[in-house]
């Protein structure tokens, strides 16, 4: 329990205290009899000690409360309370695209092959951050089951390519997008007979930056599954990522504040300045950030 928790809980006694004897005092007789008398009196009036009294419980239950918070572990928000005061900048990354509970379960309208070979094509380049245009995506989406009741600001659909809400767009454009851009779609029922009141746009991420060090991080390389082909450096994490897992050099902290690092498959990266914004409106829950470590050059 901390100091200030403690010293409310002190005085709420002192004060409930000083209230139950002011009210005893007050009494014309002794005993439980002229309790029984003047009780019913005291609370028609609630006279000044009854108002002591109650004081000093309001401040016991105070306490209580600042005491449980000082004693919760630290909640996202607060955890990264240092992004700002850090001498250095820190560097940021989650997987790709978000955690489970941000899937909102909705696919593109058309069901042909070529339809479906389409948003693939999309949703790989999108993870690999090349810049894409509106026509790369499919802007009429369907919902595959009951639509949910609400789409967070940050959401991904099925084949994995994000969405921003209309609020979360207009604050990432105080930041450095660099080649990144927002192209807004259109939400229908299953069915295609109602439209929905969603205005999300798709998230093309659309930079990349080289400034990854596998060497130093836990990750694990992927190859082409052939003989016959030569393997490719390209890595993905070791499933569910921790803080520090990831390490990168200072190229990380120059240009746009959001990108892929090519060489690894399945994670976004953010800059300090992502997180302080997010954090300042309120949408950091929205991203699972893990600390990226950073690599000076020998």
């Amino acid at each position: 329990m901390s100091r200030v928790a403690k010293t409310v809980n002190y005085l709420g006694g002192v004060i409930l205290a000083l209230g139950v004897l002011w009210v005893g005092l007050s009494m014309p007789k002794p005993g439980w009899h002229a309790l029984n008398e003047r009780l019913p009196e005291w609370l028609n009036n609630f006279e000044t000690g009854g108002f002591v009294a109650l004081f000093g419980v309001v401040m016991i239950a105070i306490g209580k409360v600042l005491g449980r918070r000082s004693s919760m572990p630290p909640t996202e928000h607060e955890s990264l309370i240092g992004v700002s005061s850090s001498a250095q900048p820190k560097v940021w990354c989650m997987g790709y695209p978000g955690h489970g509970d941000l899937l909102a379960a909705y696919n593109g309208a058309e069901n042909t092959s070529e339809a479906r070979k389409k948003r693939m094509q999309t949703s790989a380049r999108n993870r690999h951050g090349l810049p894409l245009e509106a026509e790369d995506f499919s802007l009429v989406l369907h919902a595959m089951d009951d639509p949910p009741d609400a789409l967070q600001d940050y959401c991904y659909i099925s084949g994995g390519n994000p969405m921003v809400s209309p609020r979360l767009a207009e604050v990432l454009k105080g930041l450095d997008l660099g080649n990144g851009a927002f192209f807004e779609a259109q939400f229908y029922t299953e069915d295609g007979s109602e439209s929905l009141p969603w205005s999300h746009a798709f998230w093309n991420i659309g930079n990349r930056k080289q400034s990854f060090v596998p060497e130093q991080s836990a990750v694990t390389r992927v190859t082409s599954g052939r003989t016959d082909l030569p393997s490719f450096e390209l890595y993905a994490t070791k499933g569910s990522l921790m803080d520090d897992e990831i390490a990168v050099g200072p190229e990380a902290l120059d240009g746009p504040d959001v990108w892929i690092e090519p060489k690894l498959s399945d994670c976004i990266f953010f800059s300090d300045r992502f997180a302080r914004l997010m954090r300042e409106h309120g949408m950091l829950h929205l991203f699972d950030l893990k600390s990226v470590r950073q690599i000076s050059p020998d």
